[in-house]
């Protein structure tokens, strides 16, 4: 309700009082003295406004032991209108209505007011009142009220809209933009745009920056060889911090680290954990981290990418390090980083709908396109059927836009020559012919739990609520002892999240079961020709696939680099280097990830090659039984 005083009373007057306030009509648009109530402070007679918009009493501010009354709500306001009742928290806002004089205050027909009120008899302007506006006050603002801050509009008659409205009058809603008498989709990266191309964005939805008038992924990430290799059992591992600025203490951080990971032991089996702290503490949600079993036969040097999402935090800046340590009585010989690899460790701030859910993380009511994660821990001997706990409801908003999902979780292929699948299922149906899956092939006999990252996309699913889960099952033609999840230490991960179709900023490419057995050389296939857009930005690369550095007798190492138009990234590696003391054959999805900043705008190319590490002798094994997935992703940097 918006209130003025009456006559010539002042605001105290009018705030003490329940018979010296006028109210302005939103029907009329005009002050109107309402029926008074006998008592209290403001208000009405009962009834008096319900013509209006369905109310029993316009506001009380005071005059009784329970706060305000009456309604939160009314038919123009947040409908349907609400019961009335006492105990209403409220705010006042005082708003001056301000006379002055000058030159262009003497009154005549031609008087403007400087635009600002309307001229008065006695050579005074005054401001207009709420709901007009113009050089004589002879325009109404006709703010759509749901939607508006107030009545109150601007001297060119501009409404302040809420949160998630635009438009002259905040009749447009989140990703729209006013056109005529109509309201306009904005492109599905705007929050708010000024037309309907990925160029005309104003603001961005969670999780993008502006580049100038685009809107493109925003991160907080460190990529580095700083620090080089740690070793030992329990230790903070060098190089590792990244500060972020957290904006609220609502939304959660999303989480990646990817480097290279060695367990070891002189004991029969070895155990190491890795995990990224928060302020030099666990994740208060649960723990973001990974752990790596085997037994002390094993020498093995492989990369990994850890996924997770904390919340919990407050806002401010957040520290996050990588600390590893020995689980449980198991032995633990770690060691973190190798060959030069760069590590990524990355953060990304995102918001939630409703901050109060603990179970699981969405994002679709004031956004264009909608992620959906689930966090948990549990473990499952399941070897054919789905995995325990590892579903997802998810709601896709639009019908030509893709899905992205990504599964993060321990995953082993127990004994000698033997092979599982972990395949992403959504509403029960596998992706067409080729299912979107990660393999864990073994040889020699071993318990190798480990973590794994599977990432791809899932083209074609219809807008509306859908299922994702894990199917597990031994590879076709072999046996599998298949185990999933480590429960109690390290949480899994399964995101659902909706992407554009033909994003300017967003490029993928992808197979299956496109095996290449060179040890020198591009990787037949994965080649990803797009167009950069800026050169200011980095570009954030993701390469998924299956990979083994393999050998009949003594050690091997393999690494797999992007290339970026023919040639390493200039601002860092991106790699994967595998190392085996032999002789196994170790056939596992794996998932790299990092930043290369300096590329500049216009025709690109990304392929993957392979070679041997520097000392070592190569015999590489690229491609087995899963989609590959090679992503170019355009980025700010926060």
């Amino acid at each position: 309700d918006i209130f003025y005083p009456s006559g010539s009373n002042s605001l105290c007057d009018m705030l003490t009082s329940f018979t010296k306030h006028v109210w302005y009509n939103p029907s009329s648009k005009s002050f109107v003295t309402p029926s008074y109530y006998t008592n209290h402070l403001g208000g009405s007679a009962y009834n008096y406004p319900f013509s209006v918009d369905g109310r029993r009493y316009l506001s009380f501010w005071g005059g009784h032991s329970y706060r305000g009354c009456c309604h939160a709500r009314s038919n123009l306001f947040n409908a349907p209108v609400d019961g009335a009742a006492w105990n209403q928290n409220f705010d006042i806002h005082v708003r001056t209505v301000q006379d002055w004089t000058g030159p262009q205050c003497q009154y005549s027909s031609a008087v403007t007011c400087g635009g600002k009120g309307k001229a008065q008899a006695d050579g005074t302007c005054r401001d207009c009142y709420p709901g007009l506006y113009g050089p004589q006050c002879q325009n109404q603002c006709n703010c759509v009220l749901a939607n508006s801050e107030s009545i109150v509009c601007s001297a060119s008659g501009a409404c302040t809209c809420k949160s998630g409205y635009s438009g002259r009058r905040c009749e447009c809603s989140t990703g729209q933009y006013h056109t005529g008498s109509t309201c306009t989709a904005c492109h599905t990266t705007c929050m708010t745009c000024s037309g309907p191309s990925s160029n005309e964005c104003t603001s961005c939805i969670a999780g993008y920056a502006l580049d100038g008038t685009r809107c493109v992924l925003s991160a907080t990430a460190v990529t580095s060889t700083a620090g080089g290799v740690t070793t030992g059992n329990t230790a903070t591992i060098s190089g590792r911090t990244l500060q972020v600025t957290k904006r609220t203490s609502t939304s959660w951080l999303r989480v990646e680290y990817n480097d290279n990971f060695r367990s070891l032991t002189s004991t029969s089996t070895s155990a190491c954990n890795w995990e990224v702290l928060f302020n030099g503490a666990s994740c208060p949600s649960g723990r973001v981290s990974g752990t790596r079993y085997s037994t002390s036969s094993q020498n093995w040097r492989r990369p990994g990418t850890i996924v997770g999402y904390c919340r919990g935090l407050s806002a401010g800046t957040v520290t996050l390090t990588v600390r590893v340590t020995q689980f449980s009585s198991y032995g633990c010989q770690a060691e973190t980083g190798w060959n030069g690899k760069y590590f990524t460790l990355e953060a990304t701030e995102v918001e939630p709908d409703n901050p109060s859910t603990t179970s699981s993380f969405v994002q679709s009511q004031s956004v264009p396109l909608a992620t959906t994660a689930s966090v948990g821990t549990g473990a499952s001997g399941t070897d054919t059927g789905y995995v325990s706990g590892r579903s997802l409801t998810f709601t896709k908003k639009r019908s030509d836009s893709l899905m992205r999902f990504t599964y993060y979780d321990s995953m082993r292929a127990y004994q000698n020559q033997v092979s599982c699948d972990w395949e992403v299922r959504v509403d029960d149906q596998s992706y067409s012919s080729s299912p979107l899956r990660i393999t864990v092939y073994q040889e020699p006999a071993d318990n190798p739990l480990h973590f794994r990252t599977l990432v791809g996309y899932w083209p074609g699913i219809a807008a509306g609520s859908h299922t994702m889960q894990i199917y597990v099952s031994p590879t076709s033609g072999y046996s599998g002892d298949c185990y999933t999840g480590w429960p109690g230490i390290d949480y899994f991960v399964l995101e659902a999240r909706e992407v554009m179709a033909g994003d300017p900023a967003l490029h993928y490419v992808d197979g299956i079961n496109q095996v290449d057995t060179r040890d020198s050389g591009v990787i037949t296939g994965r080649s990803l020709s797009f167009t950069k857009q800026n050169a200011t930005t980095a570009l954030r690369i993701v390469y998924h696939d299956n990979l083994s550095a393999e050998s009949t007798s003594g050690a091997r190492a393999c690494k797999w680099t992007i290339l970026i138009d023919n040639s390493p990234c200039q601002s860092g590696d991106i790699s994967s280097s595998q190392y085996t003391s032999g002789p196994q054959r170790n056939r596992k999805g794996s998932t790299v990830i990092g930043y290369c900043t300096g590329v500049p705008a216009g025709s690109r190319t990304i392929t993957v090659s392979v070679g041997a590490v520097s000392g070592y002798s190569c015999d590489a094994y690229t491609g087995w039984n899963q989609r590959w997935t090679l992503e170019a992703n355009e980025v700010v940097l926060l």
